[in-house]
């Protein structure tokens, strides 16, 4: 039972799904996705934002792929863990605040400098950043 709550909390957060297709993925409702959630948020996890309020630039927030929004959401995450705000970690990477919201939301192809430059500033490594994990300790992004 857990590995299912698991993999609906993975699918929440990390594959942004909403409750709605999860609940519909995992036989349940979603009020009880919703409370996974909660749980999951209070133990740290974050989810990465995709989407506005503008339709017309809502497809400007999409993630291009799976693996930008595992990014995103590992930059996010290690940021918030920093206490740095979008202004002033951009600012240390040397992107602007909508280019960092863009990168947390998947949106923004990141060139190897940029990658670079931001698992520098975060204290991981690149490895870690894209969800392979550190090589010689075997971590993930953590939770």
């Amino acid at each position: 039972m857990r590995e299912l709550h698991r993999r609906l909390v993975d699918l929440y957060f990390n594959e942004g799904w909403s409750t709605a297709a999860v609940a519909k993925y995992g036989g349940c409702s979603a009020a009880w996705v919703k409370k996974l959630a909660k749980q999951a948020a209070a133990a740290g996890r974050s989810r990465a934002k995709i989407g506005t309020r503008d339709p017309g630039k809502r497809d400007n927030r999409r993630p291009l792929s799976r693996i930008h929004a595992l990014i995103g959401v590992c930059v996010a995450r290690h940021r918030a863990k920093l206490r740095l705000s979008m202004a002033t970690f951009g600012d240390c990477v040397r992107l602007s605040r909508f280019r960092v919201a863009q990168v947390e939301a998947g949106a923004h192809d990141l060139t190897i400098l940029e990658l670079t430059a931001i698992a520098n500033e975060l204290g991981q490594s690149v490895h870690t950043l894209l969800g392979k994990g550190d090589r010689r300790n075997n971590r993930r992004c953590e939770q």
